[in-house]
């Protein structure tokens, strides 16, 4: 099994972020695990007016756009589903964006199954796809790290 992980890398002005910066240098340390591609996309601030600057702690001086995140796990979804190198696609997002790049997938044959998280709407893709999962609160339970107290 190969996994892709489609993530937007922060400008300069965003990587000031430590949030963001960690959050991106951890998925990309994803890059060392087997199986594993992640694609770049990016995150690029805008001023939310121009006669005031930016400032990294006051996020109302600014916004985030995605550029290219999108559009790169549909144009591998599909690329990869025409040379036949999968034959289930999982895609952890519920995001209605890509209800054309599910019916193109199943359109070839391939399986496609939209994994979500409890209080999403899939009523919209359900029809489209394959199968739904949504995963509830006990699934991520599981998945954290316990971290060390020190005394």
């Amino acid at each position: 099994m190969k996994g892709f992980i489609f993530v937007p890398k922060p400008d300069d002005f965003l990587m000031k972020d430590r949030n963001l910066e960690n959050y991106y240098n951890w998925v990309t340390g994803m890059k060392n695990a087997p199986y594993t591609d992640v694609i770049e996309g990016r995150y690029v601030a805008r001023p939310v007016s121009e006669s005031i600057p930016m400032e990294i702690n006051k996020k109302e001086t600014y916004y985030k756009v995605e550029k290219g995140t999108d559009i790169n796990l549909a144009v591998h979804a599909i690329s990869k589903a025409f040379y036949n190198s999968y034959d289930i696609a999982f895609f952890l997002s519920a995001d209605t964006d890509y209800i054309k790049v599910y019916e193109i997938l199943k359109g070839i044959g391939k399986i496609t199954v939209v994994v979500g998280v409890k209080g999403q709407n899939v009523n919209s893709i359900r029809p489209i796809v394959d199968n739904t999962i949504i995963l509830e609160e006990d699934f991520f339970d599981k998945c954290k790290r316990e971290i060390a107290v020190k005394h």
